[in-house]
């Protein structure tokens, strides 16, 4: 919470990497702290400069609206900068994070695209064989201090992916499935035509059965294959030994959602008063300038209707929208609402939340997954 800004130095190995937004590995004192790159400058008049020591991310986490609002909120409120950005992001899921690699091209295709660069080749080399290893780990085996630079550069020639996985706290939720498709369908059926007969291998066949019999490009859950086909782990591990089954993860998104009354599912027709409010919005939406507006009428008289039509607005035209609410206990009744006409792409935000799905809300929101935020005040840094 110290109140300035401080200036380092980039070395040359990392210059392609310096971006504003990203976090950088830096000295500070005895210790090695991350920090956020504010501004990259050609030439400084503080003498004597630390070099950073590492890059941590290919592309900025803070991007330059968010820097332009913090940096606001900071001058206005009195707050130190470094304050208002923790409260931006979810502090303690990044801080937390480790990086997992794992190769992405084939091997001879990585080993071409890193020749004349040994690091990254032994970065190649180790990854071989392996289904995914630390950053940590790697920067052990390279004994090298700049690890992430040259990770972001094996990223860029799309060579590597890295995967930021959390604490327990708070970190991606995944679940493995089994992706059906017509070539993966013959093998089926070949298999389940050679051994229809065979009561010794009757639960591995109800898999294969369950599986040949599912529509094309859908991707089943482990658990509900299990379930379904009243089979067994044990029979899919079975046919994973064969190559007949290949198993794939991916993600799961944890997400605040409540009933909403029957009453409520319907779509309405905007009374006369509702259709005038939505028209002067629509117009200040489709002018691209700023312009605010009071929606005046009593409990029940249908301005959240209007809300939810003028974002359907600024969706059509390639907006998003930030819907904040007083206080948490409107939440629930809210968000049921937007979700019935909005689904997945309502992303919601509070307190109450757990640190999985704050940080879910939040990488959602920032990759565009998600175009509605709902939540109190602190759901203006989405």
């Amino acid at each position: 919470a110290v109140d300035q800004l401080f200036t380092y130095n980039v070395p040359d190995i990392l210059q392609k990497q310096i971006k504003v937004g990203v976090r950088i590995m830096a000295p500070f004192g005895k210790k090695k702290v991350i920090g956020f790159v504010v501004n990259i400058s050609s030439s400084t008049n503080v003498p004597r400069l630390k070099d950073i020591l590492d890059v941590l991310d290919s592309e900025p986490l803070i991007s330059t609206e968010m820097f332009k609002l913090t940096k606001w909120i900071s001058e206005y409120y009195f707050a130190p900068l470094s304050e208002v950005l923790k409260t931006a992001v979810p502090q303690k899921s990044i801080s937390e994070s480790k990086k997992f690699i794992s190769l992405k091209a084939n091997i001879a295709n990585a080993l071409l695209k890193t020749s004349g660069a040994p690091k990254q080749t032994q970065i190649v080399n180790l990854l071989i064989n392996k289904k995914e290893i630390s950053a940590s780990s790697i920067q052990k085996s390279l004994n090298t201090k700049s690890i992430h630079s040259l990770l972001n550069e094996l990223v860029q020639k799309d060579i590597i992916s890295v995967e930021e996985k959390l604490s327990a706290r708070s970190k991606p939720k995944y679940e493995k499935i089994i992706s059906v498709n017509e070539q993966a369908k013959r093998s089926w059926n070949e298999w389940l035509t050679e051994n229809q007969n065979s009561k010794r291998l009757l639960k591995q066949t109800l898999v294969l059965k369950y599986l040949a019999e599912s529509p094309n490009g859908v991707s089943l859950p482990l658990i509900k294959i299990v379930k379904k086909s009243k089979s067994s782990l044990s029979s899919i591990n079975m046919h994973i030994s064969r190559g007949l089954v290949t198993i794939t993860q991916r993600e799961v998104k944890r997400s605040v959602s409540y009933e909403l009354h029957e009453s409520q599912q319907q779509n309405i027709v905007l009374n006369e008063h509702q259709q005038s409010a939505l028209s002067q919005i629509d117009s200040a939406i489709s002018e691209n300038k700023f312009h605010s507006f009071l929606l005046h009428g009593i409990t029940g008289s249908g301005k959240t209707q209007v809300y939810i039509e003028a974002i359907k607005s600024a969706l059509v035209k390639g907006k998003s929208a930030i819907v904040l609410v007083p206080e948490i206990s409107l939440t629930p009744q809210i968000v049921a609402r937007f979700q019935f006409h909005f689904g997945d792409k309502v992303a919601v935000f509070h307190s109450k939340m757990s640190a999985g799905e704050r940080y879910d809300a939040w990488r959602l929101a920032k990759r565009g997954d998600c175009s509605i935020v709902i939540g109190p005040r602190s759901a203006i840094f989405a």
